[in-house]
């Protein structure tokens, strides 16, 4: 699962962000609500499942990505 959010329309700051670190493009998100509520909507059929979710952040966008598998980045 993926979820792409345009982040330019955000006129507030992010919670918190005192205690953010911005310092790369790529997370691993631990304890993730998006990961909870996705599998809440799936009626739990993921839970067995080694699901980790990834969030790549830019100026303007956040893609947050549930996946099984480590990403692999390719330079083109």
């Amino acid at each position: 699962m993926y979820v792409n959010s345009e982040e330019n329309f955000r006129l507030l700051s992010v919670e918190n962000s005192s205690e953010m670190d911005f310092s790369h493009l790529f997370w691993k998100v631990e304890n993730s609500q998006l990961l909870s509520e996705f599998c809440r909507q799936s009626v739990d059929s993921y839970n067995n499942r080694e699901i980790t979710h990834y969030a790549f952040l830019s100026a303007f966008a956040r893609l947050d990505v549930l996946s099984e598998t480590d990403p692999i980045f390719e330079i083109i």
